[in-house]
């Protein structure tokens, strides 16, 4: 009752998008590959041996000025087709239906067979899997576990850092928050996706000196200081609670640390 409260509005429709299942519930997976599924090593090998296979066949040897990754979160088949549909027809094609490649990517959890967006961004954009509700951390991290969260040894880097350590530049752009798990993919490492401001960090129990939430990240972490455009919403989770409150909608910041 306090939480609705706090955040009557934007809060509950953001976590309809992903209901907390109870254990019991929920789709878990089991594999074959338990043990070296939570290694950054073996996601990383059996990337290389899939590129390598595909070079075999037509290797390409141009070189590349700019990549931009267009990501639809969750655009199934079905989705795309209700949209072309609503935008005209079944023959209607939409926009980055012309770009000129064009793919759909299927993965999963280490631990779930249906995945979110957290441990999908960590496996498209740093190429290794997780557990579900984790960003850019391998599967040694349980979900929500503040000191396996804090091993470095578990972090895994992003596409972005590659690009930025290659010398290349590297920037975000998100139609939702920034420090949404989709976004956070190529900057944040935490052992909990809803942890983008402290408030939720210490509502799981967790110390925010010594776990740093995402938006924390986003400003002083490793990647994101680097960043050449971040681009998107989410400003709430920057503001303080008491301090930026906006009197008009009663709506103010969700954080807690001044």
């Amino acid at each position: 009752m306090i939480l609705n409260n706090l955040y009557p509005k934007e809060y509950d429709r953001d976590k309809r998008y992903h209901p907390r299942l109870p254990d019991e519930e929920a789709p878990v997976k089991s594999s074959r590959n338990a043990e070296q599924e939570q290694t950054i090593e073996y996601w990383r090998n059996q990337a290389k041996a899939t590129v390598e296979k595909h070079l075999k066949r037509t290797e390409n040897t141009n070189i590349a000025k700019n990549v931009i990754m267009f990501l639809g979160d969750g655009m199934s088949i079905s989705t795309v087709a209700l949209a072309r549909i609503h935008a005209g027809g079944e023959d209607t094609p939409l926009s980055f239906e012309e770009f000129p490649y064009i793919g759909m990517a299927k993965t999963y959890c280490v631990d779930y067979q249906v995945p979110d967006s957290a441990c999908t961004a960590t496996a498209y954009l740093t190429g290794v899997k997780g557990n579900m509700d984790t960003i850019g951390v391998n599967a040694h991290v349980k979900v929500r576990d503040c000191e396996a969260g804090r091993n470095r040894s578990s972090h895994t880097t992003s596409i972005g850092q590659w690009a930025i350590d290659a010398g290349k530049d590297s920037g975000i752009v998100t139609t939702t928050r920034v420090t949404h798990a989709s976004p956070a993919g190529i900057y944040a490492h935490t052992a909990f996706r809803d942890w983008e401001d402290d408030f939720w960090v210490k509502e799981d129990g967790c110390d925010p000196e010594l776990v740093d939430d995402i938006a924390e990240q986003l400003v002083y972490g490793e990647t994101a200081p680097k960043l050449r455009v971040i681009l998107g919403g989410g400003r709430r989770e920057f503001m303080d609670r008491d301090i930026h409150q906006d009197y008009e909608t009663n709506e103010g910041g969700y954080r807690s640390d001044g």
